[in-house]
């Protein structure tokens, strides 16, 4: 059995972690969300921008430990509380010109599904 949690984005982005960052550093907020979830949950990330009401959704499948790795590899290594489905930073800044984007290999597939189901359930 899995919990599946399902979240979904009209901007390109998810807002994952801001509930935890109070008091603590991106990383540490990243941590304490990912133990907040168990090992038999999976995320459903759903992508509505750029689709048409005649589309589908891009549609994402993730482990916490998944999207943890990628919330601290984010802004350069220095963590976020976003989930960013593509995101070019600007050459200012803490991440100046570095590329954020969510790993191809989440994108929904039946291979997907039956790698979380075996690796998760």
């Amino acid at each position: 059995m899995l919990k599946i949690s399902v979240k979904g984005s009209k901007d390109g982005s998810w807002g994952l972690t801001q509930s935890y960052k109070k008091g603590r550093d991106y990383h540490e907020a990243i941590d304490v969300w990912l133990k907040a979830h168990g090992e038999k949950t999976i995320f459903c990330l759903v992508q509505f921008m750029g689709a048409s009401l005649e589309e589908l959704p891009k549609v994402y499948l993730a482990s916490p430990q998944e999207i943890a790795k990628v919330l601290h590899s984010e802004r350069a290594g220095h963590g976020d509380t976003i989930l960013f489905g593509y995101k070019k930073w600007s050459d200012r800044g803490i991440a100046a010109g570095t590329i954020d984007k969510i790993p191809d290999e989440w994108l929904f597939s039946e291979k997907r599904v039956s790698e979380m189901i075996e690796i998760y359930a």
